[in-house]
This record gives structure tokens, sequence and C-alpha cells, in this order.
């Protein structure tokens, strides 16, 4: 007489079933990490390598994207920076010989005042105008300059900001887009533009057509910090030119646009 198989009792079923699920669960989620994993890319890393992460990255699309980032919190005051101050000019004259030609740049009623224009931008949506800051070539350091934009319509699209550590066509290079509200930090390195601090968005660069703006940057090694009106900015993370270099203002404008731009109290401070 064959003997009867015992049925499976209900509580070991349910076992077996969570079992399962659990196992599968396992599954599922070890792959959705392998498909969602990203390479990490290391700001001492060599620009080829942080060239594979930005890919397409075009200078000219990106500093007019209307894409925005939240706005930052500030990281310190610049004003509570104690340091020793290696160079400044308050430009009541020329002894720090800043190079003039008395039509668009000029020293005048105690500013460094430059006329730009733009006619014609040559497969860029901006000309720029390179100004050479007459001081030591420097590596760390921290510079501020008050900036204002003059006998210009209110809808003019400026930038103003500086080149720094520059030597030959590799430099950093910071823009503050006063009359977009944002600003960006970017590295030219070969021949290749590298971003190192995203177009951020903010409320502390004042748009009005009259307003004077304090613009800087600090830079500390591997460690580059926007300066807007004396605060000091999240940090970006680079280092593809840890040397020193020259320092030069720069301005940006937009084609078919015109301006004055008058620089004042300008000041580069000692990093330690």
């Amino acid at each position: 007489m064959a003997s009867k198989k015992k049925p499976i009792s209900t509580t070991v079923l349910v076992a077996l079933i969570t079992a399962a699920g659990i196992v599968v669960a396992a599954i599922i989620g070890a792959l959705g990490s392998y498909a969602n994993k990203t390479i990490e890319i290391h700001a001492t890393e060599t620009a080829e390598a942080r060239l594979a992460a930005n890919a397409g990255f075009n200078l000219t699309t990106d500093m007019v994207a209307p894409a925005a980032t939240v706005e930052p919190a500030v990281a310190a005051t610049a004003t509570a920076v104690q340091a020793k101050v290696i160079f400044e000019d308050i430009f009541s004259n020329n002894n720090n010989k800043w190079d003039l030609n008395n039509k668009d740049s000029l020293i005048s009623s105690g500013k460094y005042v430059k006329k730009v224009s733009c006619t014609s931008a040559d497969n860029s949506l901006y000309c720029g105008q390179y100004i050479y800051i007459p001081s030591p070539a420097l590596e760390n350091f921290q510079i501020e300059v008050d900036a204002k934009i003059t006998d210009a319509p209110s809808y003019v699209d400026v930038a103003i900001g500086f080149q720094l550590r520059r030597n030959g066509r590799n430099h950093y290079y910071i823009n503050y887009f006063i009359n977009q509200g944002f600003y960006n930090l970017d590295l030219a390195y070969d021949g290749d533009i590298l971003n190192v601090i995203d177009k951020t968005y903010t409320s502390k660069l004042d748009q009005s057509s009259t307003s004077v703006n304090r613009v800087g940057v600090r830079a500390e090694d591997t460690t580059f910090s926007p300066i807007i009106n004396g605060e000091i900015f999240p940090s970006g993370q680079d280092g593809n030119l840890p040397s020193d270099g020259d320092l030069y203002l720069v301005i940006f404008i937009a084609e078919g646009q015109s301006a004055m731009i008058e620089f004042d109290n300008l000041a580069i401070y000692e990093v330690k």
C-alpha cells in the first residue's frame, strides 16, 4: 500500500515564499546599483581624465544657458580675513604702471576706467577684454576689486572677473555676470575648458544699473572660493595648475553692446 505524502504546512510554505522574495529583491537591487553607478573624477587627476566627465562642455552655451543651481550658503565673511597686503591700488595715480592709452583705458577721478564694446563676437556671444594686473606672479592669494558698470543701457550683459595663475594659455578664470546674477569658475588647459565651479545664481550680486559690486576670488593650493560683496562662497577644487602665474582683470560684453567699467580699491592679500 503506497504511503501518503504529508502536505507542506502553511507556515513552511509562507517561509519559503518569503525567502524567495528576499533573494529576488537582492538581485534586483544589485542590478539597479550597478546600472546607476557613477565614476568619480578627483580634482588632482589629469585634465584628460576630467575631460571624460566634461565631454560636450561648451563655454558659450554654459555661460548663457538658463539652468540654475540653488542659492549657495555663504561660507565665510571675506572682511574677516586679516592678512598682509601684497598689492593694492586706489587709482589716485599710475605709479603701478597700468597699460593705459587715454582713449578706452585711463585713470580718472580715482578710478581705472575701461571702455568696452562688441560689434562682432566671432563664433561666440561675447567679446573679451583682458587687463594685466601689474602685481607679482602669485599662486596663493585673495584678490578683490570694486566694479561698476556705467554709460550703458539697463539691459546690458556684462561679466567682470579675473584670470589667475596664468601661464601662456593655461589659467583659471572666474566670471561674475552682473546683470544675469550668476558666477562660474573654469580652467583653460591645453586648449580645453574644464568646469571647476558650476554656474551659480545668487542674489548677492547687485544688478541695479548704478551699483558697485566688490568681487574677488581666493586661491589656496587646489581650492578656489568666489567672493561677492564681502562674503566668501562655497569653493571648488582643481589641481591641474599648482603654480604661480599672472593675474588679469577680465571683462566680457555681449555682442552688439557697449559700456564703461570703473574699477577701484583693488587689493591682493597674502594667503598662507
